[in-house]
């Protein structure tokens, strides 16, 4: 899956050995910035970008049309004040995590229940998301196998990457600090099996974290 600056969402198939998409509608108004596929429902995905929303869709309900905001709307539309930086499924599909311009990282439960627009957030996290010209925006990301736990770039001095539960209404449970991390990691993802995260930073460093031995 691919979304660009014109608000159009492609599927490729690599596996045809065809370069050419085998699906692309326009989805949003303006640019998309994530598109991201439920882990249990593969018919099922969420889009966000400039346009302020996430937007929920079964693909199977889309119509043939190059564009689904003419022929065919989205099984929900969730405004925000501001633009939505990206909305990712954790692992189980329990929840979506919305990382947005308006300085919150928004927890929605059981998406795939929804058929009403205007959801409110389950839990909303007030964090500092205004990461300005120079610095790649945040995109809150997911454990992979742990749905409870997702981490986020920070703003704060000292510098630091936070580890968040969706337990007790989202509440951090970790500030990753060190010697190394000293500007901002914007993005960050955990590894599959290891105690490990990596993140990035705007200059095109990457930076290994990991729990340190006792």
């Amino acid at each position: 899956w691919t979304c660009d600056s014109e608000g159009f969402v492609q599927f490729f198939d690599i596996r045809s050995g065809n370069a050419a998409p085998r699906w692309k509608r326009k989805l949003h108004e303006k640019k998309v910035n994530t598109v991201d596929v439920s882990p249990t429902q593969e018919h099922f995905f969420a889009t966000c970008g400039l346009d302020r929303c996430i937007q929920l869709w079964d693909r199977r309900k889309i119509k043939t049309s190059a564009s689904a905001q003419a022929s065919g709307g989205s099984l929900a539309r969730l405004p925000l004040s501001r633009s939505v930086n990206s909305a990712f499924f954790n692992c189980n599909g329990e929840y979506l995590l919305a990382t947005s311009m308006c300085n919150k990282l928004n927890l929605y439960r059981k998406p795939a229940q929804w058929a009403a627009d205007n959801e409110d957030p389950t839990y909303s996290i007030s964090h500092d998301n205004q990461t300005g010209r120079w610095l790649s925006v945040f995109h809150a990301s997911w454990h992979p196998t742990q749905p409870e736990v997702f981490t986020c770039g920070s703003m704060q001095q000292p510098r630091s990457v936070e580890i968040f539960h969706t337990g007790n209404k989202g509440r951090r449970i970790m500030n990753i600090q060190g010697e190394y991390l000293t500007s901002v990691y914007s993005r960050n993802i955990f590894h599959p099996t290891l105690d490990v995260i990596v993140g990035g930073n705007a200059s095109g460093r990457c930076l290994v974290m990991r729990k340190r031995e006792a």
